[in-house]
């Protein structure tokens, strides 16, 4: 029982409903102590179909197919778990327990370390890349041969940010070969 009202709160809470209603819905389903629901609301992924449909062999294989709690159907050839089965089967009904929200967006930037002569990948937000659009404006309207623009890591409420900024140096400017010709 504690597995299958685990197994409940997170589904609950992977498909979007709030807790109070899913709370009253999972006491009336399983007759299991408070605290699995209270423990794994929202807190785990929802099985998997595959996962549904095996038979466990012990840790660490543990598969739920003696719970019964998967039964098959036409849908389940083309989706992969059941909050997919769930959000289909709300497209089609019309119905909604859930919402979506826009979190962030996430633009992508290619880099080139002189160093290594690699080229990397860092993600920035969208405060960031306006940044770094405004900082190679103004590169661009200096138009001086020695400023470049140079990107470091900085640590802000314990996480490392990407940092732009302009520089004025002696040094001859490094360039590819396709900006000279």
């Amino acid at each position: 029982m504690h597995r299958r009202g685990a197994i409940l709160a997170s589904f609950l809470g992977q498909c979007g409903w709030n807790e109070k209603e899913a709370g009253s819905l999972w006491r009336g389903a399983i007759s299991a102590e408070e605290r699995i629901y209270r423990k794994w609301f929202g807190n785990m992924n929802c099985p998997k179909c595959e996962t549904m449909q095996r038979q466990s062999k012990g840790y660490p294989d543990l598969g739920i197919e003696d719970l019964e709690l998967c039964q098959p159907d036409e849908k389940c050839q083309r989706i992969k778990s059941p909050v997919e089965y769930a959000a289909d089967l709300f497209a089609e009904e019309e119905l909604s327990r859930g919402r979506q929200e826009h979190i962030r967006t996430i633009f992508l930037a290619r880099l080139f370390n002189w160093k290594t002569g690699k080229e990397f990948d860092i993600d920035l937000t969208a405060e960031e890349k306006e940044d770094l659009e405004s900082l190679k404006n103004k590169q661009m309207e200096t138009d001086s041969a020695n400023t470049i623009l140079i990107f470091t890591w900085t640590k802000f409420r314990g996480r490392l940010r990407p940092k732009f900024r302009l520089m004025e140096t002696d040094l001859p400017r490094r360039r590819m070969l396709s900006e000279l010709l």
